[in-house]
């Protein structure tokens, strides 16, 4: 009887990578989260919040999107969903068309995201501004994100990974967002001044 090979490291991470694009595929919204806290649990909260942004973008729909060669993902901030969402870019297309991930050291280089994950930002409430003035989506973690008038913030509810939506928000960036997307959100209403 032949004796079977154990999988080799890169074998394993291909078969993890297939797993979290399956999970996308299949829609992680009520996924739980793991129960003990730590590095492990760090690291697949990553992995499913880059999953979540690879998916908003099949449930947006931007103003320039008809012409639209490439969807450009920006990070402004260090966050650690950036590598496993350049590792699903790697791999997989968006509406038939491929995904860039960067990297948008200031407001300035928001021109051209489509959506833009703000990470660890002490000035959300300027780069929400800047961002909706150039038609870009803004992406959370922080409630200070949603409470600046940010469009999309993950958020954990009964354990579980969900995120909030402000639909004026997405107005504001010129964004409309399917009836499935909204859904799946949990819509927040519009402060009122």
């Amino acid at each position: 009887m032949a004796r079977r090979k154990a999988p080799t490291p890169a074998a394993r991470r291909s078969a993890s990578r297939v797993a979290w694009l399956l999970l996308g595929l299949l829609g992680v919204a009520t996924l739980p989260r793991p129960a003990v806290a730590g590095e492990h649990d760090d690291a697949l909260q990553a992995k499913l919040e880059a999953v979540f942004v690879y998916r908003f973008i099949k449930y947006l729909t931007w103003p320039d999107e008809a012409g639209l060669e490439t969807y450009r993902v920006c990070f402004h901030g260090a966050s650690p969903v950036l590598a496993p969402l350049e590792e699903i870019a790697r791999d997989r297309t968006a509406k038939g068309r491929p995904i860039t991930v960067v990297r948008a050291d200031n407001p300035s280089s928001f021109a051209g995201c489509h959506l833009l994950f703000l990470a660890g930002r002490e000035d959300l409430a300027d780069d929400v501004a800047a961002a909706a003035s150039k038609h870009v989506v803004t992406i959370g973690e922080d409630p200070a994100h949603a409470a600046a008038g940010g469009a999309i913030t993950f958020t954990t509810v009964s354990g579980r990974l969900r995120f909030r939506v402000r639909v004026g928000a997405l107005e504001r960036a010129g964004v409309s967002a399917s009836s499935q997307f909204l859904k799946l959100a949990i819509v927040e209403p519009e402060e009122t001044p």
